[in-house]
This record gives structure tokens, C-alpha cells and sequence, in this order.
């Protein structure tokens, strides 16, 4: 092995470790439902479950009554 062959890949080895650094998780949006009936709210859950938001996942819904 030469030394041009070794730096490389010594350079390689030493890089790795600072791509694989994970990525911050953006800000999760936040949903208001102010005085929903049940049924409305759990057909609005699941409809966003089909949008592939889950909610306390990637979604927060926060119910709330007027008052």
C-alpha cells in the first residue's frame, strides 16, 4: 500500500463518522380544535392519518373548549 492510498482512505475512515450525524427534527405543526364534537374529530384524525400525519408523532392536535 502507498502512503497516497493510506491518507485516503484514512481520510475516509475519519470523515464517516461526521455524515452519519443525524438530522434535527423540524418544528411539528400544531393543530386547534375548539369545541368539535367527537364524531367530527375522530373522522378529522383519521383523515389525517391518511395524509400520513399521526398525531403526538409528527402532528400535535390540541382540543380546546371556548371560555
Amino acid at each position: 500500500m502507498d502512503r497516497r492510498a493510506f491518507v485516503t482512505g484514512l481520510g475516509a475512515v475519519l470523515a464517516a463518522p461526521l455524515g452519519a450525524e443525524a438530522q434535527q427534527a423540524g418544528n411539528v405543526p400544531i393543530v386547534g380544535a375548539v369545541s368539535v364534537p367527537p364524531a367530527y374529530f375522530t373522522a378529522f384524525s383519521e383523515a389525517l392519518r391518511a395524509y400520513g400525519y399521526v398525531p403526538g408523532k409528527n402532528i400535535i392536535i390540541e382540543q380546546r373548549a371556548p371560555g
